[in-house]
């Protein structure tokens, strides 16, 4: 019936939205504090590859489980849970955007400077 419809709706969304709410998140923070960096390229390119990597584990982890076992997903479930501080709490992407910010903020300085000194 339409339950079932609807359940199946939800279980096939849920991981797409697993991925892509950080997404969101990263790329609104970017644009309301871009003054900070300028709106360097690299600063958004950074934090979106970075967030896009560990979202990736999250939509894995929340796929149905029967793709799971498909994809053989488990091992990277596991890998996250060991390496990714948060994970169990669906926020396993933080870690990743603060150093995808990191480094891609240094690259700003960096380079910005050197454009200053010619």
């Amino acid at each position: 019936g339409f339950k079932l419809g609807l359940s199946k709706i939800i279980e096939y969304s849920v991981p797409m939205l697993m991925f892509l709410y950080p997404l969101t998140i990263t790329l609104t923070l970017l644009a309301l504090c871009e003054k900070l960096f300028k709106g360097s390229r690299i600063v958004y390119v950074l934090v979106t590859v970075c967030t896009c990597f560990a979202a990736s584990f999250d939509l894995f982890k929340t796929l149905p489980e029967f793709l799971q076992n498909a994809l053989n997903s488990k091992l990277l479930i596991v890998f996250a849970n060991k390496y990714l501080p948060l994970f169990n709490f669906g926020l396993g992407w933080i870690v990743p955007v603060v150093i995808g910010f990191g480094l891609g903020f240094a690259i700003y300085l960096v380079s910005d400077k050197k454009f200053h000194l010619q």
